[in-house]
């Protein structure tokens, strides 16, 4: 930031950020700084735009402080602020100020003391943003961000010596961490450092911690004080702002659309987005990214001490229970998107008054949200199982646990869906409970957990044995199935993929039958078996067709294609393979689009057209890398790496065993995995 006049006139700088930041300790080392380049004098005032007792000082008030400094005789003083801003800004004609705004309250307060004289600079601190000054006067923002980690450090260095932090380093981490990096909290934990000098840093951790919150920043000094520093800028907003600052506490965070934001506080979306830009321009809520909005951990742990205190146990528990249906029911819309059927039998029972889930056009949107939402559907999890709010435990569970397995984040998968089987466990609903087991089954297939894997499913089998709900226990015994074939036991497999078969057909269910014939078709071609592969499924397909199921659909033309490489009908299983990412790309299903041009590249290998396989494991590799899924980038890695070790030899031939990638492979128990949220919430 340089002193030097612009072009257009006397430049204007307006300072924000959150309270605390240091815009006042900014501001005047920067003045020091570039003092010399104004010879003819600086001129400072406080406006105390915000202080709780003092009032703000009026413009007129500065300018007649302002002109006194400069020499101007009391009689010679204009008696309205116009006049006086008038003669203020012709002294300023041609000479070089250097003017410091402190604590300005809004851009009433400080256009009558903007100079008009191309040589002058002026500084501006604010809580709010002043956009007006801005848009109209040319002014340039500054927001000051919260100091990086070493800058943190370097200013506990300043205060309390680089040799006490050097022989405390945790400690001292500790301290920048506790103070959330913002420098009024470091101050303050500084002073305390400094009071008591023989103290070990860690001494001073331990009470920053023991304290909690806003407690260990306490300063009899009220400028110093964190809370009453905090207060001051609160106590500036109207009631409608406050109350969503306070409720903002009871989100989980890391950040918060408006559309959440506007079910929290039960308000029309409109009014929302007016409010948190008010809470913007205020700098006590942060915009980080376009639509997504953050507190500081300092100013969330205030937000928290006012809503205990200005909001009572009802209305409370109604705000949580709005800002967690929103998050449930715009996830359960999100899902149905990608046409899975996954969660079609899930009950989440209706949203909470004021409550506006989010909608989708495009399966791309639904994706993005996901992958945004992601940390805050975990912590909304985790408020819905510390409070025990069991249906919103439920929902959110499945909800979350379908976009996680979609992204091979199998660890967090079982974490989510954990809740929901304890839920079940507690009420004694056994239907529910063996859901759960089956889901977190299929899960530790793919962490290749053969222990939990099959202990999971035998215990779901069992229940739904117990229960008698056919449609439950024929989903157990495919996922059973695929469970063993993964695990290398692949003639105990069909055993139970055979009884589920035969179950599924005596109830006259196609779905149910059509995935036991999808799942046999794939045990049958890697067994040997082509012809018997080959053959359910394309009975397989003509019973999906007949229920309209196009995502299961496909994953069943995935398997023709696999059971006609095995029988060495290449060219058919290109066509075919061609035909399954058709219809995964309509469904922008790109998970299950990397599976089947891995396989389809196999299938080039095994043509001898080693520069086919490598264009489409190139693209899947691609497709995995941008939608961050780990486990098949390897998989695809490693084909890529066997491929590059054959290149300059004899043509590669075809192998007997080109397709069995598929079956070792994460992707090959892709559909018990993908079964346990198809199958784990239908009656």
């Amino acid at each position: 930031m340089s002193g030097d006049p612009g072009p257009a006139g006397a430049p204007v700088v307006v300072i924000g950020g959150a309270p605390g930041v240091g815009k006042t300790t900014f501001a005047v080392h920067h003045a020091h700084q570039i003092a010399s380049s104004f010879p003819d004098g600086q001129l400072f005032v406080n406006l105390c735009g915000f202080h709780p007792h003092a009032p703000a000082v009026e413009p007129g008030d500065a300018l007649h402080a302002f002109l006194t400094a400069l020499g101007v005789a009391a009689q010679d003083i204009p008696e309205d602020t116009p006049g006086r801003s008038t003669l203020f800004r012709s002294f300023l004609a041609g000479r070089r100020i250097l003017l410091l705004l402190d604590n300005a309250r809004d851009e009433q307060q400080v256009r009558p003391l903007l100079p008009a004289g191309d040589g002058c600079f002026t500084l501006i601190t604010s809580r709010n943003r002043l956009t007006g000054l801005i848009a109209s006067e040319g002014a340039k923002p500054l927001a000051l961000a919260l100091p990086s980690p070493s800058e943190a450090h370097e200013t506990l260095a300043r205060r309390l010596g680089t040799e006490r932090l050097a022989a405390e380093p945790a400690a001292a981490a500790d301290i920048i961490r506790l103070c959330g990096r913002l420098p009024l909290a470091l101050a303050v934990a500084a002073a305390h450092a400094e009071y008591e000098p023989a103290f070990p840093l860690r001494a001073i951790a331990d009470d920053l911690r023991a304290h909690g919150g806003l407690d260990a920043f306490t300063a009899s000094d009220a400028t110093t004080d964190v809370r009453t520093v905090f207060s001051w800028s609160y106590q500036s907003l109207d009631g409608p702002a406050a109350r969503l600052f306070r409720l903002l506490a009871l989100h989980p965070g890391p950040h918060i659309t408006a559309p959440a934001a506007a079910s929290l506080v039960g308000l029309p979306l409109h009014r929302t987005r007016r409010l948190l830009a008010d809470l913007t321009r205020s700098c006590l809520v942060e915009q980080p990214l376009p639509g997504r909005y953050t507190l500081h951990d300092l100013l969330r742990g205030y937000a928290t001490e006012l809503t205990h205190t200005h909001d009572d146990t009802d209305e409370r528990h109604a705000a949580t229970l709005r800002v967690l249906d929103h998050h449930m029911f715009t996830a359960y819309e999100a899902n149905l998107l990608f046409k899975q059927d996954s969660l079609p039998g899930l009950d989440l029972g209706s949203p909470s008054t004021g409550v506006v889930p989010e909608t989708f056009a495009t399966i791309e949107q639904a994706r993005r949200w996901f992958t945004a939402e992601h940390r805050v559907l975990a912590g909304l999890l985790q408020t819905a199982v510390s409070q025990k709010l069991d249906r919103r435990v439920t929902g959110l569970a499945w909800t979350l646990k379908e976009h996680l397995c979609r992204q091979e984040y199998w660890p967090e998968a079982i974490t989510a869906l954990t809740p929901a089987l304890q839920v079940a466990q507690r009420q004694g609903d056994r239907l529910k409970e063996a859901r759960c087991l089956r889901g977190l089954g299929s899960i530790h297939i793919g962490l290749d957990h053969r222990r939990r894997a099959l202990d999971h499913l035998e215990r779901a089998s069992a229940l739904f044995e117990e229960l008698g709900v056919a449609g439950e226990q024929v989903r157990a015994l495919f996922v059973t199935a695929m469970a063993l074939f993964r695990f290398g036991r692949h003639r105990e497999a069909l055993a139970p993929a055979e009884q589920g078969l035969a179950l599924a057909r005596s109830t006259g269910n196609r779905l149910w039958t059509a995935e036991c014939l999808n799942g046999l078709s794939w045990l049958h071609s890697n067994m040997g078996r082509p012809e018997e592969g080959l053959a359910h499924g394309e009975e397989a397909i003509a019973l999906y067709r007949h229920v309209d199921a196009p995502w299961q659909e496909a994953q069943c033309w995935d398997s023709v294609g696999y059971a006609l490489h095995r029988l060495g009908r290449y060219e058919e299983a290109a066509a075919t393979y061609r035909r399954a990412l058709d219809a995964f790309e309509e469904l922008e299903d790109h998970r299950n689009v990397v599976g089947s041009l891995m396989r389809r590249g196999d299938t080039r290998l095994a043509m001898g057209d080693q520069e086919a396989a490598r264009t489409d494991w190139v693209s899947a590799l691609a497709d995995a890398e941008r939608q961050d899924l780990s486990h098949s980038a390897q998989e695809i890695r490693d084909r890529l790496t066997a491929l590059d070790m054959a290149a300059g030899s004899e043509p590669v031939p075809p192998q007997k065993g080109a397709g069995n990638h598929r079956a070792s492979a994460p992707a090959g128990a892709d559909r018990a995995r993908r079964s346990s949220g198809a199958e784990d919430q239908r009656r």
